[in-house]
């Protein structure tokens, strides 16, 4: 048999006689077995080979630094903000949020109650406090964290980041248009939490999971990598090289492909609002009526209830109140989708507000929305804005000023 020694040595070796040849004084001896072997491995090409991993994991050590600093609670977020081109307008949605609470606490003067206010871009457009005339500033102190795409989902995302500040009162603004969609998790937006994703992955079925599997997959890496969930923030930078792992999309329950065409009463829908206001922007009416048609029963519609009866459960677990907000569609566009889940949501709400902590204002106890109301057909324009505005003021001041008791 031949020796450990012949077979890595770099010239060929003659085959071994039968018998056991002694060795000659110019050769080298072979090791004994009382003295310890060299590695089989060594030599220039094995000694780089060895070297391999820890050029990677000082290589990972790196990125995940760099990905801590650069893009984390002290990341530059105002100059972020002043240098993001003007086609991504959902990442400045995500920077704003980010200067928001980056800024909290930064006011000695600043002494009047907190309150968070929070959802999708219909908060966004809808609840506006400085349209209401105070005489002087209001009583609360009110921080809006609210953009596009913001689905039960980032909302959940987005309480643990709340607590903290310890707010008087956390105002959360839904309808159905918001529990009974489409789920859609995207990696993307400014808050991400494995208990939301933990959430979902506990309450929704085994089908569905299989079919958003690249959906969550992104997820968790935004999770894992702020590289990778600022990459549509990156772009805006004009970081293109950065925007990698594009998987196909999945394609949403219901079969709701881009190109479909909407049924005819909805279609009228559309035609109506536009001829109301001939003088607007229209491209994205369709879209928005699309929006409303995909509000149905289903597995989704349970996920996203899970969702927020988590994220109110965890606000009420630290001692804050939560104030849940109805908001209005533009009449008429209950024609899209099942009107019965509307009735579903408000049962839903009253469930939740068996806790005296949690409280819900319904469209019944707000001012009637008119057409005229409506910016477009999700959202309020100036005088709906004042309507919500005036509303959602006097009832968390009522709320904030109540016995402790009774929160």
């Amino acid at each position: 048999m031949a020796s450990r020694s012949s077979i890595f040595s770099s010239e060929p070796q003659a085959p071994s006689s039968s018998e056991p040849q002694a060795p000659s004084s110019s050769e080298p001896q072979a090791p004994s077995s009382s003295e310890p072997q060299a590695p089989s491995g060594s030599g220039p090409r094995a000694s780089s080979r060895s070297a391999l991993p820890w050029a990677a994991a000082i290589a990972l050590v790196a990125v995940l630094v760099l990905d801590a600093v650069l893009l984390g609670a002290a990341a530059p977020w105002a100059w972020v903000r002043d240098h993001l081109s003007a086609d991504v307008p959902f990442a400045r949605g995500l920077v704003s949020d980010r200067l928001t609470l980056a800024s909290l606490g930064r006011d000695p003067r600043e002494d009047r109650p907190l309150v968070f206010v929070v959802g999708s871009s219909r908060v966004q457009e809808g609840f506006h406090p400085k349209r209401i005339q105070a005489r002087g500033r209001h009583e609360l102190h009110y921080v809006r964290l609210a953009h596009a795409l913001v689905s039960p989902l980032e909302i959940r995302s987005m309480v643990p980041h709340l607590i903290p500040h310890e707010p008087a009162l956390v105002v959360i603004g839904l309808s159905e248009f918001d529990t009974h969609s489409v789920l859609r998790p995207l990696p993307g937006t400014t808050f991400h939490s494995a208990a939301a994703l933990a959430d979902v992955l506990r309450s929704a079925r085994a089908e569905d999971l299989f079919l958003r599997r690249h959906e969550l997959y992104r997820v968790a890496l935004a999770l894992a990598l702020r590289l990778y969930h600022y990459r549509d923030l990156l772009r805006g930078l004009g970081i293109d090289a950065l925007r990698t792992f594009e998987p196909p999309q999945a394609a949403a329950p219901g079969g709701d492909a881009p190109g479909e065409a909407l049924p005819a009463e909805l279609e009228a829908v559309v035609e109506h609002f536009d001829a109301l206001y001939p003088e607007r922007d229209r491209t994205a009416h369709p879209a928005q009526v699309r929006l409303a048609w995909q509000v149905r029963w289903g597995p989704d519609a349970d996920v996203h209830k899970q969702l927020v009866r988590s994220a109110i459960g965890e606000l009420r677990a630290a001692g804050i109140p939560v104030l849940v907000v109805e908001l209005p569609l533009f009449p008429g566009l209950e024609k899209a989708y099942d009107a019965s889940t509307r009735v579903d949501f408000r049962d839903f709400m009253r469930e939740l507000t068996t806790d005296p902590g949690v409280h819900f204002l319904p469209l019944a106890e707000q001012p009637a929305y008119q057409e005229e109301d409506f910016e477009d057909p999700v959202h309020l324009g100036l005088s709906g804005s004042v309507k919500l505005s005036r509303v959602v003021i006097v009832s968390s001041l009522r709320i904030v000023k109540a016995p402790a008791a009774q929160n």
